[in-house]
């Protein structure tokens, strides 16, 4: 997370990576880029506050033990308890949802993480009582999301193929990284007495 002064909107704003989230109110704004992840943004229009994640992977079949903020199922739960912490119901939240783009070449959109985590958002907000107020999910371009935090409103750019490689290369080392944590244990030797 890192928090500067977006000049282009001249106000104070947080930027969020893949596997974290944030929780403010006022004239804060909160940005993102997205490929295949998706971002979150609840708002509370009668508290006035709001909040944004950003995951990679759905993370329903990850134990309690191995979620991060990475994996929806464990970041959509700290993006509403933060919220509800802070005085918000989950009777009083919407959520405008955003990414998921097919950007990996090669991989066919239905079995595509992409899919799997549109499918997993929406399944999870209906679950959770969270109305969906704006989407904009799927496609094969990366997005730019700016949520402002004093209207609820969030502006999105989608990203132009050259801005799309930076997404690509990030994702594709994550996952490499988490399949090389997922590998078989060690041989132990075992010496029965």
């Amino acid at each position: 997370m890192e928090f500067r002064h977006n000049t282009a909107f001249a106000r104070p704003s947080c930027v969020i990576m893949a596997g974290e989230y944030h929780v403010g109110s006022g004239p804060e704004l909160i940005e993102t880029v997205l490929g295949s992840c998706v971002a979150v943004c609840l708002w509370d229009q009668h508290h006035r506050i709001g909040g944004m994640n950003h995951f990679m992977l759905p993370g329903a079949n990850v134990s309690l033990e191995e979620a991060t903020g990475r994996h929806g199922l464990y970041a959509m739960e700290l993006l509403i308890n933060d919220m509800m912490h802070r005085g918000s119901a989950r009777s009083l939240m919407q959520a405008k949802v955003f990414g998921a783009g097919n950007v990996m070449a090669g991989v066919a959109p239905e079995r595509s993480v992409a899919a799997a985590n549109e499918r997993f958002v929406r399944e999870m907000l209906a679950n959770e009582g969270i109305p969906i107020a704006c989407a904009d999910l799927g496609g094969n371009a990366g997005r730019r999301i700016c949520f402002f935090l004093d209207t609820g409103k969030v502006k999105v750019r989608h990203l132009a193929p050259t801005e799309v490689s930076s997404v690509q290369t990030t994702e594709a080392q994550y996952r490499a990284k988490e399949a090389a944590a997922v590998q078989a244990p060690e041989k132990m030797d075992v010496e029965l007495f």
